[in-house]
């Protein structure tokens, strides 16, 4: 009997620990349209779209500035970083991700706030695993707090692994990791029962162009667009493909 007791109780601890931490994040966990930065800078990272888990921002160390994507993995309590390098592995890997396309992992956690609960705006981060090179990442134990992004400074770009599409006009646009990197998000253009491989590509000064995907990159729409929270607006100005019958094209979020 005692022996069933001491199972039952040591049960009862462990599910009691691992219940703490994921209800810990549950006062962070669900954030869209947001930056985690830490007060020197070192680490800032932004969420915009639906999402609430990917990230991309910039790193700063040993003297330099580095571009990364974050996942916010809730349900483990742990924030993975990747480079364009890694980036480009697990692009080459079909999506599938390994310790060698990780940059850094930290666990993450809420602190207790003054009044008892779990903070809402704050995260405390250390490092899990360094496979970045940097040994300053070793070992690191810091704090990160967040704050809204205005709707009016959302960019559509920066909606990371985000799928694009128009089922009216036959438009799908997918999303990985380099897509951040390199602005291109490779798709198909369908009419009827034809397929065409194109691209889409973000330009600076909120600027876009769509191309077929061929030998000689043949332009097919280019334009501005408007980030419209989880959406966007293309705004054409050269179009060989639709035969100028529309001066915007809707594009909405293809979600799974």
């Amino acid at each position: 009997m005692k022996k069933i007791f001491i199972i039952l109780l040591s049960m009862f601890l462990v599910l009691s620990l691992s219940s703490c931490t994921s209800l810990s994040l549950r006062s962070i966990d669900d954030k869209q349209n947001v930056v985690w930065k830490t007060e020197d800078d070192f680490l800032t990272l932004y969420i915009e779209g639906y999402r609430t888990y990917r990230s991309y921002g910039e790193m700063n160390i040993d003297g330099e500035t580095i571009e990364v994507i974050g996942d916010f993995v809730w349900h483990e309590s742990k924030l993975v970083l990747y480079t364009v390098e890694e980036a480009k592995i697990i692009h080459d890997n079909d999506g599938v991700l390994t310790d060698e396309s990780e940059f850094v992992t930290f666990g993450i956690s809420a602190p207790f706030a003054w009044y008892g609960w779990f903070s809402s705006t704050k995260m405390n981060v250390k490092t899990y695993y360094n496979y970045s090179g940097y040994s300053e990442l070793d070992d690191l134990e810091f704090t990160m707090t967040v704050s809204k992004i205005p709707e009016d400074e959302l960019d559509a770009r920066n909606f990371i692994e985000m799928d694009w599409k128009n089922d009216d006009l036959g438009l799908v646009f997918d999303s990985d990791y380099l897509s951040y990197f390199t602005g291109i998000h490779y798709g198909t253009y369908t009419l009827k029962s034809e397929v065409m491989d194109i691209y889409f590509i973000f330009l600076d000064d909120n600027e876009f162009e769509i191309h077929e995907n061929n030998e000689d990159d043949t332009l097919l729409l280019s334009g501005t667009y408007i980030t419209n929270k989880e959406s966007m607006t293309l705004q054409v100005l050269t179009d060989n493909i639709f035969d100028n019958q529309y001066s915007e094209i809707d594009m909405t979020c293809k979600v799974y």
